[in-house]
């Protein structure tokens, strides 16, 4: 069977690449790989595919189906004959990976069937029949209150739009599906999927939090002391100003009204530095407050 292997189209892309290159900078162009170095690459290949599977079946024979699904996935990326295939859904069926095994299963039946290969194909289809009742299904909805950039990830590959709303198959087992947007808090939710069992969860703006009573907010409070700081400095110099005038009018600090004077300009001082300090600690809050949280609503999976 004739392989296109991943070195085959690794060598073309290079020569590719580095004729361009070169005819760029006015040299000659690189000559494409030689047919010969293609067949050798594709022996070479096909070669350590055979060996590769010999291991996976070596391990399968020994019930160690980790490294059997290690050694017939390797395979299979430099031959896709039948048999690896299977034996890559058989490793995959016994590692728990059902619904990539399921796949596997279909494509080595759609192959030409070759007479090593024709004792495997009632296997594979029950296979199929076992797995279809073993798969969990999963089906996830969005509030049309959701945002428009809404992006959906499931165990950490992003979800099709194409999908939401449409139930699809996922592996028994734990899984993370997590919600996110621009300017909105990030959602997760764990759940475990039994074997055969259908989930449906709905992704829809969560209520804003009720503050409890004297719960100042977070982003007022530096605000609130700036002007309120401000307001005391401005009494304050009032205050001073008026002690100041009041002095220049007594004939004696020492009298009655040099005193009234006096303990007029020490509040005035007091008030105004109260002030400074208490609009420098609004100025200070303001500057550490630390990065916002998203401006958006926040989310759920319901």
């Amino acid at each position: 069977m004739t392989i296109l292997s991943a070195y085959r189209g690794r060598v073309v892309g290079v020569a590719i690449l580095g004729a361009a290159a070169l005819s760029s900078l006015g040299c000659s162009t690189v000559p494409p790989p030689s047919p010969r170095a293609v067949a050798a690459a594709d022996a070479a290949d096909l070669d350590l595919a055979r060996q590769l599977f010999s291991e996976g079946l070596r391990a399968s024979r020994q019930e160690r189906w980790d490294d059997a699904y290690a050694a017939f996935s390797r395979a299979a990326e430099l031959h896709t004959g039948s048999l690896v295939i299977y034996s890559l859904a058989v490793s995959e069926m016994k590692t728990g990976r059902l619904v990539v095994a399921i796949e596997h299963f279909r494509r080595f039946l759609v192959m030409p069937t070759e007479p090593e290969t024709a004792r495997f194909v009632p296997a594979a289809r029950q296979a199929i029949g076992e797995l279809e009742r073993r798969v969990a299904r999963l089906k996830v909805e969005v509030d049309p209150g959701a945002p428009p950039d809404l992006r959906v990830e499931l165990d950490g590959i992003l979800v099709s739009p194409a999908s939401v709303g449409a139930y699809r198959l996922i592996d028994p087992g734990p899984h993370v599906l997590r919600g996110t947007a621009d300017d909105h808090t990030a959602v997760e939710r764990t759940f475990v999927a039994a074997e055969g069992s259908t989930t449906e969860l709905t992704l829809r703006p969560a209520p804003a939090p009720i503050r409890s009573i004297g719960e100042a907010d977070p982003e007022v409070v530096p605000f609130a002391l700036m002007g309120t700081g401000g307001g005391v400095f401005l009494v304050g110099a009032g205050v001073g100003i008026a002690g100041i005038a009041e002095s220049s009018k007594v004939a004696s600090m020492d009298s009655p009204e040099g005193e009234s004077a006096r303990a007029k300009t020490i509040a005035g001082e007091a008030l105004g530095a109260a002030g400074v300090i208490t609009a420098g600690v609004g100025v200070v809050l303001y500057v550490l407050r630390g990065e916002r949280e998203p401006s958006g609503v926040a989310m759920r999976f319901d």
